[in-house]
């Protein structure tokens, strides 16, 4: 009898990893990636990595730009040959990639701030001021549910998973939705705003999300039931970057931390001169890059936390990196998008925008990059071919 208890509990422990490893795609068989550059979600990737699969050289040409008809604050992302993207304007954007003609726009019931669209199985997820998410066909903008929890803001980039989507509101909650039917799955409450932060996903399975009230947490995301926490001097308003069992997040107290993913301990930390709204990118070298609001771009070596190099711009860095190849770009509110080389930071190419830019960027199809501006526009820039 005490036996077969045993062998019950094996096999129940066995199904348990097993539904794990199904939900996460784990153990099965790997198709080979798309040839083609895609950008389905803020960061590029549900680990928020920041890096393209493609090198991309300055200088860079304008292909187009499309105008909103208010500020830009989200970054653009961009699936077959379609850009989306928000704006304060309370619109939700798609613009054909190669021409940046409209294809169709839909009217949102708030404005959008931060958050980025996230694009998976033919539907397009966003959140704005009045607190929902919302989901629309992608060919056609047609509206197919409107999650609304709370009337608190939500300018939390959303991230699909496994038919889940996770995103984070101003009522202190972090939410998990059916991506099909838009039903809740879970939620979980922290003691502050989720304010414009946006969750980052392991490839164990952990969800991290920082908020207000200085924490940041690790979640099960397939439970939302918590994993640990780590407390920083001030909030956190930067999006994590999960990869290789390390978590990198910037805070309002101006530190930059590497926390180890499965514990939260900490690895090292390091100071900038301000608060960090800017979420690192890293790319295969291990070069950590992030803005701070102390107008600066830095370069750390990921495993030490290390300084490589320092650039200096003309105001606040919000804005997040994008690493592609052997180039970072980003904008500034001294409204100039920037191209410095990931070796040691040296100014490549600039071009100013007639707003401030918080919008990160993206690469697309074709060697082209996004990045939006608060002058209400969207530019799309034409990568040089070496």
């Amino acid at each position: 009898m005490k036996r077969l208890l045993v062998l019950s509990s094996l096999f129940l422990l066995l199904a348990q990893e097993a539904q794990a490893f199904s939900f996460w795609g784990l153990g099965a068989k790997k198709e080979a990636a798309p040839q083609t550059q895609s950008a389905p979600t803020y960061k590029g990737g549900n680990d928020r990595r920041g890096l393209s699969s493609e090198a991309l050289s300055p200088p860079l040409k304008l292909a187009w730009k499309f105008k909103a008809q208010k500020d830009v604050y989200s970054s653009p992302t961009a699936v077959s040959g379609t850009v989306y993207f928000g704006s304060e304007d309370s619109q939700l954007y798609a613009v054909d990639l190669a021409s940046g003609k409209l294809k169709w726009k839909s009217a949102e019931g708030g404005k959008i701030y931060g958050s980025s669209p996230a694009v998976d199985q033919g539907r397009v997820f966003i959140s704005s001021s009045d607190g929902c998410l919302n989901a629309h066909k992608t060919a056609d903008g047609t509206s197919l549910w409107k999650f609304c929890p709370s009337k608190s803001p939500a300018f939390s980039s959303p991230l699909v998973a496994a038919g889940l989507v996770y995103f984070g509101a101003d009522d202190h909650f972090v939410y998990a939705v059916d991506a099909k039917s838009g039903k809740e799955r879970w939620k979980f409450q922290t003691k502050d705003k989720i304010h414009d932060n946006s969750a980052a996903l392991s490839e164990a399975g952990l969800l991290f999300i920082g908020s207000q009230d200085g924490k940041l947490y690790a979640l099960d995301a397939l439970k939302g039931s918590l994993k640990w926490e780590f407390s920083a001097k001030k909030g956190f308003n930067s999006c994590p970057l999960a990869v290789s069992g390390t978590v990198y997040i910037g805070s309002a107290d101006g530190f930059l931390y590497a926390l180890n993913e499965k514990t939260g301990k900490k690895r090292w930390a390091f100071k900038t001169g301000a608060g960090i709204g800017s979420s690192p990118a890293l790319d295969d070298a291990g070069n950590l890059v992030f803005g701070s609001a102390d107008k600066k771009v830095y370069c750390l070596n990921a495993a030490t936390g290390k300084k490589k190099w320092v650039f200096s711009t003309g105001a606040y860095v919000f804005a997040s990196p994008l690493i592609a190849g052997s180039t970072v770009y980003l904008g500034s509110f001294d409204k100039k998008f920037y191209a410095l080389a990931i070796k040691n930071g040296r100014l490549l190419w600039s071009k100013a925008s007639g707003g401030q830019i918080y919008s990160s960027a993206a690469a697309a199809a074709g060697g082209k990059i996004l990045v939006g501006s608060r002058d209400g526009f969207v530019y799309c820039f034409q990568a040089s071919k070496k």
